[in-house]
């Protein structure tokens, strides 16, 4: 956040649930500032604990919902739907449909015949201060600056599935393999020698990453120092900004280095001021970008101190100015990747001539970014593209959908008799099997709000809730293949099917099942259809899965212990009596 403060206080680990004002004490912005930190954190903490890391609202499903649209061949587009979703316990908007090319957000699908990708939502807070958003001012005071603000945005991005075992692999917790933060660290340090005379903010942001090669900007004022452009002239290297500042200190002048804003989200490149004229900038020859062609709209121009403007990370300590060092480090896994934007504050105070800074390296403070994938989409041999699966996940019920949700996971004992006499025979649970589907041991997975199911055959009648100690795979389902991952995929010599109505006997299948099948039997049937598998040994079934469709479409599935009455029921399919 590069505004004008004196530091940011807030730390998650400090555990406070507020600030609380004294009377007669000088009122700083830190205080102010971190009660709006902790609000913030304690608000999407509460969202992301109910609806996990990313949902849409029942009672708005559409939200973000993607379509193919357009030449399917040649030219596909995606179109997002307008509505609302939570990520990371943050409430994002889209306020209007979004069309997007596929091929810009895949370009290179040279290497690629057959494909799947990954429609994805990239999310993280951007700062906007008076320079980004004139209508912050106050034109009845003058227009003076005055406070900042905090935004949540978006994009949409696209990625290549990978492959295991010929299955595409999307699930819960997928991200794009991209970092959501840097994983390499920086360390500062004060020169006790040299004590610190001025008390600054200093900023140290990764401007460029080429290979191994890490490029960094810094500033003293945390970046907060700008002027907004109203032209480019690039045959004569000039900008037209709306102020030069009141002084040196605080604004722009002759040999300082600034930034060329293009895109609030990206880092534009770095000049030298050649001299400052009535408002106008002018940049130095050799450190011009667009020499010969038209320059892009640049939007504001940010100072950043130093002699050299950009400088190389050197994996030693380099110096800033007053006796500070800051040294970029590798993580303790040996992780020391960077990406461009993020950035370290380190505060100074003349008072103890040093540096507000915990021992050792430290993580970036941000932008941290999170992702939630919401569709997959795929291209085959004869290079049509088509939506193979919406995978966004809904939360809490749809207006008068009599859709339930709730904490654990129930079902009937299940028999040969029909599914309306099963349901009414009254919800036994079943311990949940700490394995995944294909045996590999898995983590514990909190999987509250992973959506609502329609409730019948031999999902308990009273509700359903997945619990806390269930290992769920899912979704699986994506339009007739499994988006699953793991080791050998199991197969089955039994499958129970149970009609959404309720009223249908259970359909006994024999024969040998791979997970393409369940896909195939839930694909054709109604949403809320049920299937109970097992997966059999000598002809006897050794582990047992439940698959069911939402009321999205998505299939889910997760491992059971032994039932009994399940095996049996399994046993009498195999034998060919439905």
């Amino acid at each position: 956040m590069k505004g004008d403060f004196s530091r940011l206080t807030w730390d998650r680990r400090r555990r406070y649930a507020g600030v609380l004002m004294q009377q007669g004490r000088l009122q700083l912005d830190a205080d102010w500032n971190e009660q709006v930190d902790i609000g913030a954190y304690r608000l999407e903490s509460a969202i992301a604990d109910v609806v996990g890391h990313s949902g849409v609202p029942g009672r708005t499903p559409d939200g973000f919902r993607i379509e193919l649209v357009g030449d399917l061949r040649q030219a596909p587009v995606l179109r997002v739907a307008p509505g609302r979703i939570y990520v990371a316990g943050r409430a994002l908007d889209n306020d209007a449909p979004l069309s997007l090319p596929v091929l810009d957000l895949l370009p290179d699908l040279s290497d690629y015949d057959n494909l799947w990708a990954a429609v994805y939502l990239d999310t993280w807070q951007r700062h906007v201060t008076a320079a980004d958003d004139p209508a912050l001012r106050e034109v009845a005071l003058g227009g003076p600056d005055t406070a900042t603000r905090v935004q949540h945005a978006w994009r949409i991005g696209s990625s290549i599935l990978p492959f295991i075992n010929d299955y595409p692999v999307i699930g819960p917790g997928w991200r794009p393999p991209v970092p959501n933060l840097s994983t390499g660290l920086l360390d500062a340090r004060a020169d006790l020698d040299r004590p610190v005379q001025e008390n600054q903010l200093y900023r140290v942001e990764v401007h460029s990453v080429t290979g191994q090669d890490v490029r960094f900007t810094w500033s003293r004022e945390n970046g907060a120092v700008t002027a907004t452009v109203s032209d480019v002239q690039s045959a004569t290297r000039t900008l037209t900004v709306g102020s030069v500042g009141r002084d040196r200190q605080h604004g722009l002048a002759e040999r300082q280095w600034i930034e060329l804003v293009v895109d609030p989200d990206k880092r534009g490149p770095v000049v030298q001021v050649e001299r400052v004229t009535d408002g106008q900038l002018v940049a130095t020859a050799a450190s011009w970008p667009w020499t010969g062609r038209q320059a892009p709209a640049v939007r504001l121009v940010r100072r950043w101190d130093g002699a050299t403007g950009l400088v190389t990370a050197t994996g030693g300590w380099q110096p800033l100015e007053q006796g500070i060092q800051v040294r970029f480090a590798p993580a303790p896994t040996g992780a020391a990747s960077y990406v461009p934007g993020d950035y370290w504050l380190v505060p100074a105070r003349a008072a103890t001539g040093g540096i507000e800074w915990p021992p050792g390296p430290q993580p970036a403070h941000g932008v941290r970014h999170e992702y939630a994938p919401l569709a997959v989409i795929t291209r085959d041999s004869e290079w049509r593209w088509s939506l193979d699966a919406d995978v966004r996940v809904e939360f809490g019920p749809r207006p008068s959908s009599g859709a339930v949700t709730g904490r654990n996971l129930q079902a009937t004992s299940v028999s040969g008799t029909s599914a309306r006499q099963a349901a009414a025979s009254g919800p036994t649970p079943l311990a949940v099997g700490a394995e995944s589907l294909f045996g590999s041991p898995t983590a514990p997975v909190d999987t509250t709000g992973y959506g609502s199911l329609s409730v019948s055959g031999v999902l308990s009648a009273q509700g359903l809730d997945v619990r806390r100690d269930a290992v769920v795979q899912g979704p699986l389902s994506v339009g007739g293949w499994l988006a699953v991952g793991g080791a050998e995929p199991p197969t089955f010599t039994a499958l129970h099917i149970t009609r959404d109505d309720g009223a249908g006997p259970l359909v006994g299948l024999t024969g040998r099942f791979d997970l393409r099948t369940v896909a195939r039997e839930l694909a054709a049937a109604p949403a809320g259809t049920t299937v109970i598998a097992g997966q059999s040994r000598d002809g006897d079934p050794q582990q047992v899965y439940l698959f069911w469709r939402d009321h999205t479409g998505a299939l889910w599935g997760t491992a059971l212990a032994q039932d009994p009455a399940i095996t049996a029921s399994l046993r009498t399919a195999a034998k060919g009596r439905p």
